[in-house]
């Protein structure tokens, strides 16, 4: 028994310090994997960096000016066929598209000492259609994914899409084809590498050991479609230059409104509007020639300035009268009017009291407290109190199709955060149909009739011109009937 006991405290120690050693080897071992994680990692980037420079060490196969050289490859042949019999019709669609860009294209290769013959990859990526989009979301004629994009300087935002500029994108393709062919110092896994991206096709070519496009073709190491990207751009350039060979329409280059072109620089907002009136050129040829502009006015890039195209005929007095959206204020009655109705705050004075205050702003004595969260009766001198808008003075707004709230609160003379408060609303969707509150004006408002003209209202109210639109903060190009018009508020 003594034995047993003995070798009983034995096993249990042992038992005890293989447990604490297995959870120090656990330990360790979860440690071990955080670093060879961190070390895969890095181990990975510094590969594709590896992978890059070894790449980029390799000399140069041909001159930059050479491009890509015709071959008997039989997948051109295919392509060659399929543009100039099977899909002739659409293929002739992109030479046209293509024919009013051609030459501005060609001229911005060749600024950035590129082969014109670059041309060729942009019927193959969009057909020289401006606002293409694709199904993983590249945009514009040389169908930029967002991040490329910004990469090469392209802004995307609400109010413009650079991709789509056939300038501003073909600068930025100039900048990209340069940095691929430095990488690969051929023209064909620079157009692979455009198609593909550059890091997927130096894997493929350390992979199969060889830097030959069509050895990597024949041993299927790059995707299908980058293997038909080359022969397409081939068999589009042997089409082209040789339309009257394969019985394909082409038209002759008619492109001078995209070579002769004046570059402004805006800093801030500009209204097309106002570009169009003082420089007399078209809100239609503005945005023809700026494609990039999604909604009516320039966006603001502070740093840059946003570069705008004109037609160069137009003169620098004209230019220097255009002039950036100024921020509309409100007119002081008009403040008085919003702080009156939609709420304000009171300073508390001597012989004050929480009855007395709400009952001369016309609120609930409970609402003022719970308003300002006080609990008791109790006030200061001096102290500030938020006076929120009176119910009574409130009226209910149906939202119609088209509104949203930056519409409704403009129209109704209050801020947009305020009518969002004042509706408990978190965002600004709104739905038709939607009661919302809005404080009632006791402004003076002219229902506009047919024949009427504002000079013609001004007078009848014993105002002016220059009141009536400063009060509605609008021009009042056009009037129509049945347009409300602020004369004044009480």
């Amino acid at each position: 028994m003594l034995i047993n006991k003995k070798y009983t405290t034995l096993s249990l120690c042992l038992l005890i310090t293989l447990s604490s050693c297995a959870v120090r080897s656990s330990r360790s071992i979860a440690k071990t994997n955080a670093e060879a994680s961190i070390q895969i990692r890095e181990y990975k980037y510094q590969s594709q960096r590896d992978d890059l420079s070894k790449v980029i060490e390799n000399k140069s196969i041909r001159q930059k000016d050479e491009f890509l050289v015709p071959t008997s490859n039989k997948s051109v042949h295919m392509w060659i066929n399929y543009f100039s019999k099977r899909d002739k019709a659409r293929f002739e669609r992109f030479l046209t598209n293509g024919a009013k860009y051609k030459t501005l294209v060609q001229n911005i290769f060749t600024s950035y000492d590129l082969p014109k013959d670059l041309y060729y990859v942009g019927l193959i990526e969009s057909g020289y259609y401006l606002g293409a989009k694709s199904r993983a979301s590249a945009v514009g004629p040389w169908q930029f994914i967002r991040g490329t994009a910004k990469r090469y300087d392209l802004a995307i935002n609400s109010k413009v899409d650079e991709r789509r500029s056939i300038i501003k994108a073909t600068h930025a393709a100039a900048r990209y084809f340069q940095d691929l062919y430095n990488i690969f110092g051929s023209w064909e896994l620079a157009l692979a590498g455009y198609n593909a991206g550059e890091y997927g096709v130096i894997r493929r070519i350390r992979g199969a050991k060889t830097r030959n496009f069509y050895k990597l073709c024949s041993m299927k190491k790059l995707p299908r479609e980058t293997r038909n990207y080359v022969p397409k751009v081939l068999a589009a350039m042997e089409v082209a230059k040789n339309n009257r060979r394969y019985s394909v329409n082409k038209p002759s280059n008619d492109n001078s409104t995209f070579t002769d072109l004046k570059k402004i620089t805006l800093k801030g907002n500009y209204s097309l509007s106002n570009i169009s009136r003082n420089t007399n050129v078209t809100i239609a040829t503005i945005k023809k020639l700026n494609t990039d502009i999604r909604r009516n006015i320039t966006p603001n890039h502070p740093r840059s300035g946003y570069d705008l195209y004109l037609p160069s005929e137009i003169s620098n007095s004209r230019i220097a009268s255009i002039t950036p959206i100024k921020k509309k204020s409100i007119s002081n009655r008009a403040k008085r009017t919003y702080r009156k109705l939609a709420g304000s705050v009171y300073k508390v004075r001597s012989g004050d009291n929480l009855y007395t205050i709400a009952k001369r702003h016309n609120i609930n004595f409970k609402n003022l407290k719970r308003h300002n969260n006080i609990r008791g009766s109790k006030i200061y001198v001096g102290q500030k109190l938020k006076i929120p808008a009176s119910k009574s003075r409130m009226k209910v707004y149906r939202v119609k199709g088209g509104d949203n709230l930056y519409s409704i609160a403009r129209a109704n003379h209050i801020k947009y955060s305020e009518l969002k408060k004042i509706n408990k609303l978190k965002s600004s969707r709104i739905y038709i149909g939607q009661k919302l509150n809005i404080p009632a004006s006791d402004a003076q408002v002219h229902t506009v009739k047919p024949g009427e003209y504002l000079l013609k209202i001004a007078k009848n109210y014993g105002t002016t011109l220059s009141k009536l639109r400063e009060i509605n903060r609008k021009s009042f190009k056009k009037l129509y009937p049945g347009q409300k018009i602020i004369i004044s508020y009480n």
